[in-house]
């Protein structure tokens, strides 16, 4: 479904033929429209999302925002005004790519115009961020929750952000650092699914 090879009618109507019910139109529909009205309502942006979209906006550094997503995902940043704070969106649901594949940053960095190694990703997820780092993109990865136990911090983006990048190679992760530490505690917007 985030790749965008099925469309949440598509799952909806598999569910039901599995409960054993007839995929009846009237039925999905209702069922699609329940789906993103329940997606409206329980989204819950972090407090410091749009202020950290903000000045990057106001300071003019390129931002886009990427996803792994079903195809109700860009109302949603649209209805929560996160549309508007970036220079752009990608998602996997309308360009049939998912993180970590190469191609869906490589759509990033072609949107903003930046090359990779100018780039700096952040996501909650190693997997996410190492996908990034396989393109030759710095990333941070941040965690709101604390480390999960047996886990090492390196590399890890603590409420406030570190200065340690995830990268274990060199490169111009620093200069990144920079931009990203003047942002005085804000850090990487995240909700129920993941921005």
């Amino acid at each position: 479904m985030t790749d965008g090879r099925l469309s949440m009618a598509d799952v909806y109507s598999w569910a039901l033929r599995a409960t054993g019910e007839e995929p009846r139109d009237d039925r999905v529909c209702g069922l699609v429209r329940m789906d993103e009205e329940l997606l409206f309502e329980y989204t819950c942006l972090h407090e410091d999302a749009v202020p950290f979209l903000e000045m990057h906006k106001m300071k003019g550094i390129a931002s886009a925002l990427v996803s792994n997503c079903a195809e109700n995902t860009r109302s949603l940043l649209e209805r929560l005004g996160l549309a508007g704070l970036v220079d752009g969106m990608v998602l996997s649901c309308e360009i049939g790519r998912a993180k970590p594949s190469p191609e869906i940053y490589r759509r990033a960095l072609d949107l903003l115009g930046v090359e990779a190694a100018t780039t700096v990703f952040v996501d909650d997820q190693t997997a996410y961020c190492e996908g990034a780092e396989a393109i030759g993109i710095t990333a941070l990865q941040i965690s709101r929750h604390g480390v999960p136990e047996g886990k090492s911090t390196r590399g890890l983006l603590p409420r406030c952000w570190s200065s340690t990048p995830h990268s274990k190679r060199g490169g111009p992760a620093g200069q990144h650092r920079d931009v990203l530490n003047r942002a005085a505690g804000i850090d990487q917007l995240s909700a129920r699914r993941n921005w």
